[in-house]
């Protein structure tokens, strides 16, 4: 199996990133079999290959598995989670350059959704039983 990273879509994920079409999700799976089948009915191969962050070389382009490490659940927002996933897979196969690239986006989406701020904690004296303690808010 050669997998290397999919110009289109990860040019077509940093896009969707940049104009803040993230669905922000805790969990995330890819989409299913029938949704792909739609899609590709609706937009053909062309418009499938852009939602994946990596190509198998070895497969043939028209079928479904030249395209690898999907990145939407929905076919229509990059997936927080599903960005997450794309790096941690892609690390785990050791293939770098879509490990990179998705990390790189993830970053970017985290920073757009403003989860890259550290949460401020105030901190308040209360008394309790009779004994002063702080209050982490």
């Amino acid at each position: 199996m050669a997998v290397h990273l999919n110009s289109s879509g990860s040019g077509h994920a940093g896009s969707l990133v940049a104009s803040g079409k993230i669905k922000d999700s805790g969990s995330w799976s890819a989409p299913s079999a029938e949704a792909e089948n739609s899609y590709i009915k609706e937009h053909g191969m062309g418009g499938y290959s852009k939602w994946f962050m990596g190509v198998d070389t070895d497969e043939d382009k028209s079928t479904k598995g030249h395209y690898k490490f999907p990145f939407s659940s929905n076919f229509e927002d990059a997936d927080y989670a599903g960005l997450r996933a794309c790096e941690q897979r892609a690390a785990q196969a050791g293939y770098t350059d879509i490990e990179n690239r998705a990390k790189t986006l993830f970053e970017e989406a985290k920073k757009k959704l403003g989860k890259d701020k550290k949460e401020e904690k105030s901190f308040r004296m209360e008394k309790a039983n009779g004994k002063k303690v702080w209050v982490i808010e």
